[in-house]
């Protein structure tokens, strides 16, 4: 129905005249025209917005709209907003389109869209947008997003249905830039998957408790390392039933509260089945937009191995302080400073202090200058070599003139580097005396002078000991006479008697003497790994053997360190060959070193065609720039860890987008050696 503007003036008008608003028997009344008719005018007046309705019991109350008017609103909108009329003609532009189209409102209003300046700047996705428009003009309104990639912006466009004050439709057009905040989103959800990859691949167990202490967010780590089914299991679960000590939840909170942070926090968890160990903990505060704490985030680290071992190593240095202490031989630890840092009461006895008197203290003030001065050169020897040092020299110790064996021994720090020398002197002034009187005919007591450090046994051809040497109670915990006269055999681990006894063959029957390795039980039964050489004594007349003996020196750390080597080998290459990521090495010139094979698999090389090519060789020359500035940046500002995604070509020209972890190796003077990383193929993901 066309709408006559006279009629819609009048009803306009009697309402303006209402204010309080009339019901249409009143506007009927006053206007003078039929009640359909009149419904059918104010129906128009409310879509259009230049009257408002209420309901008032069963009755509806009309008034005039009290609005500010369209063009008004619209034109301090910051959204782009176009209307149109069922012609495509563009009736209204507020100033943002305008100043987008970068033209005036004379040059836009009255043209039909497919002929004004609004093709060529939505000319890459004109069809679409028009169609929008048509469709809205017919009714159907459309919401959603419109790309012009070409000028990279991102528009929320909203397209309505509208009825003008005449009655005839049309559509408005409501474009809202939205390309900051797609961008905020993109980064924001990029952030969540690196968050959510590194959560899901860390070693380390990660859980996030709100404020009252209930776990929100679990690490797949978390789940594994508390023996729950899976992370989801943890939900919900109250974070103190993670603590062995309940209360410890009060202590890490007030710690937080003080510091802000808690680090390295060393407590004992509890397990979902009951079962404890040892953590460290890094906890911090999770704040809401507010800057309200709103619950913790939280770092667990099991360290139950490497309690075991610090246990082990305060009993171990208990015990050898309980050994040192009860020594009969002088036994100290001088600092590079020359202060002393630990002397045994047998050492504090002869000096004539007690220890507590002479720790701190300098070594040079405790001896006169000869003797100081030959110490000196000693351990500055060890110092600057790194290798242990012996000798023999004479101290007088109260007025009487005493030797001494010493052995002194480098003292490492975590970076390898000689902080301090142990050594251990032996009064050997009784043996001095000795071999001055069996000098030149005493062999067996010059090979017990020789290597008193080590265990020396005298045994007869049949192999039964009649002399051990006090090492073996340091070394095996038994005393010499408990092995005088017992067969050496019988100490020696079933599996080796037979190469001992083979050897031992073939020293008696003339062949030259070579070190020997075997296991030996010490006194609780466990096996300790020995290395002897053996020496005979033959009769000078019939040159039959008369007695022999043998010098045992305890290479058990050594063995287990080679076997940790070999085992940490083997694992080293089990993880080379089986992960299915790419491991690899660079030089300083960025030359790969090694390339593991599963570069085969996903980039169609074999390691031998990329060893010594460089990577940026094999990417896409688009990544090329921003492979070499992340690597040069990591290496300027000594980066730990890269983290960084490139595009690989492989044989076939196929693109593979490859997710780089790589730690910059550093030389000794601080320059960079090359890189050490592990490329994961993400193209599918």
């Amino acid at each position: 129905m066309v709408l006559n503007r006279e009629i819609t003036a009048r009803i306009k008008s009697v309402l303006k005249a209402n204010p309080q608003g009339m019901s249409i028997t009143d506007i009927v009344a006053a206007v003078d025209i039929n009640r359909n008719t009149a419904g059918r005018y104010l129906e128009n007046l409310l879509v259009s917005g230049q009257v408002e309705m209420r309901q008032f019991g069963m009755a509806k109350i009309y008034t005039i709209s009290q609005r500010v008017p369209v063009s008004a609103v619209l034109s301090i909108s910051s959204e782009l907003i176009m209307q149109l009329d069922k012609n495509q003609r563009i009736i209204f532009a507020n100033e943002p389109f305008l100043s987008f189209l970068s033209v005036s409102s004379t040059d836009l209003f009255g043209k039909n869209i497919e002929y004004s300046r609004v093709l060529p700047v939505f000319e890459e996705i004109y069809s679409e947008f028009v169609d929008r428009i048509r469709n809205g003009i017919a009714g159907t309104e459309w919401s959603g997003e419109l790309a012009l990639k070409e000028r990279g912006i991102i528009f929320s466009c909203r397209i309505a249905p509208i009825v003008f004050d005449n009655g005839q439709k049309g559509v408005s057009v409501i474009l809202e830039d939205i390309t900051e905040r797609k961008r905020a989103d993109e980064a924001l959800r990029e952030s969540e998957e690196r968050f959510h990859t590194i959560i899901n691949n860390m070693q380390d167990a990660y859980f996030r408790a709100d404020g009252e202490g209930r776990v929100i967010m679990a690490s797949p780590s978390a789940a594994r390392l508390f023996k729950y089914g899976s992370a989801d299991e943890m939900i919900g679960i109250s974070a103190v039933s993670l603590y062995r000590d309940p209360e410890l939840r009060k202590e890490i909170i007030r710690t937080l509260t003080n510091q802000g942070v808690v680090q390295d926090f060393i407590c004992e968890a509890m397990r979902k089945d009951g079962t404890s160990f040892w953590v460290s903990m890094n906890v911090q505060f999770v704040l809401d937009a507010k800057g309200k704490v709103a619950g913790t985030d939280g770092f667990v680290r099991d360290i139950t191995r490497r309690k075991q071992a610090e246990d082990a190593l305060r009993e171990s240095e208990t015990r050898y302080r309980s050994l040192a202490e009860a020594s009969q031989d002088l036994i100290f630890v001088i600092g590079k400073d020359e202060t002393v840092e630990y002397v045994n009461s047998f050492a504090a006895h002869l000096i004539g202090k007690r220890p507590e008197g002479i720790v701190g203290s300098k070594r040079s003030a405790l001896f006169p200058p000869p003797v100081s001065d030959r110490q000196k050169r000693q351990l500055t020897q060890v110092f600057s070599t790194g290798n242990p040092a012996r000798s023999e020299d004479p101290m007088v110790i109260h007025n009487e003139t005493r030797w001494f064996d010493h052995f002194l021994v480098p003292v490492r720090g975590k970076d390898g580097s000689v902080q301090s020398v142990l050594g251990i002197s032996r009064d050997i002034t009784d043996r001095k005396k000795l071999e001055e009187r069996l000098r030149g005919s005493e062999q067996n007591f010059r090979l017990l002078a020789e290597y008193s450090i080590d265990i020396i046994t005298r045994m007869t051809p049949k192999i039964v000991c009649t002399y051990v040497s006090p090492a073996i109670t340091c070394l095996l915990g038994y005393a010499p006479h408990e092995i005088t006269g017992q067969s050496i055999i019988d100490y020696i681990h079933p599996d080796d008697v037979a190469r001992v006894r083979s050897d031992l063959k073939d020293i008696f029957a003339g062949k030259d003497a070579r070190p020997t390795q075997f296991r030996i039980r010490h006194k609780n039964g466990d096996y300790l790994s020995f290395e002897t050489v053996a020496r005979v004594i033959r009769d000078p007349l019939t040159g039959r053997v008369e007695e022999f003996y043998c010098v045992s020196r305890d290479i058990t750390e050594r063995k287990r360190a080679e076997a940790a080597l070999v085992k940490s080998e083997e694992r080293f290459r089990d993880l080379i060959n089986t992960t299915a990521d790419i491991v690899w090495q660079t030089d300083a010139e960025n030359h790969f070193v090694y390339v593991s094979p599963q570069v085969e698999k996903i980039l169609g090389y074999t390691p031998g065609e990329l060893v010594g090519r460089s990577p940026f060789e094999f990417l896409d020359p688009v990544s090329v720039k921003l492979s070499q500035f992340v690597f040069d940046t990591a290496v300027r500002t000594h980066q730990n860890i890269l983290l960084h995604e490139s595009r690989w070509i492989d044989r076939d020209g196929n693109v593979v987008v490859m997710e780089s972890h790589a730690t910059p190796v550093y030389n000794s003077d601080g320059t960079c050696a090359g890189f050490r990383g592990i490329d994961r193929d993400i193209t599918d993901r």
